[in-house]
C-alpha cells in the first residue's frame, strides 16, 4: 500500500523501483497481500500514474508461469485505471484469459472474462 501512495507524486524516476518493490510480491499467496497487490497497489496505484512504465512491466509479467502473478495482473484490471487501459492492454489480457488454472480464472473480473 506504500507504494500506491507513494506513486501519487508522480515522479517517472522512481516507477521502475516501485515495480520492483511489488514484483516479489506478485508470487505471495497470503490473502492480505493478494488483496492488496493487485487491485491496489498496482491498478489504483501504479498504473494510474505511470502506465506505460507499468504496462511494460506487466507485459513481462504476463510471460512468468506463476498462477498468483497472474491473478495480481488480472486484478489490477479491475481497478479503475485498468479498466481505462483495457485497449492498450489487449496483448497482456489475451494472455491472461488464456489460463484456465482456477486461481487465475475465479479471480479474472467477470466483465473481461
Amino acid at each position: 500500500m506504500a507504494v500506491k501512495y507513494a506513486a501519487k507524486h508522480k515522479v517517472e524516476q522512481r516507477a521502475d523501483s516501485y515495480l520492483d518493490l511489488i514484483e516479489p510480491l506478485l508470487f505471495d499467496q497470503n490473502p492480505y497481500v493478494k488483496k492488496n497487490v493487485g487491485p491496489f497497489a498496482i491498478g489504483d496505484g501504479l498504473l494510474k500514474y505511470f502506465p506505460d512504465r507499468v504496462l511494460e512491466r506487466m507485459g513481462a509479467w504476463v510471460l512468468l508461469e506463476d498462477e498468483y502473478v497472474r491473478w495480481n495482473l488480472a486484478k489490477a484490471f479491475s481497478s479503475a485505471a485498468g479498466r481505462i487501459l483495457i485497449a492498450e492492454s489487449s496483448h497482456i489480457i489475451s494472455q491472461l484469459q488464456q489460463d484456465n488454472r482456477p486461481v487465475v480464472r475465479e479471480r479474472w473480473p467477470p466483465s473481461y472474462a
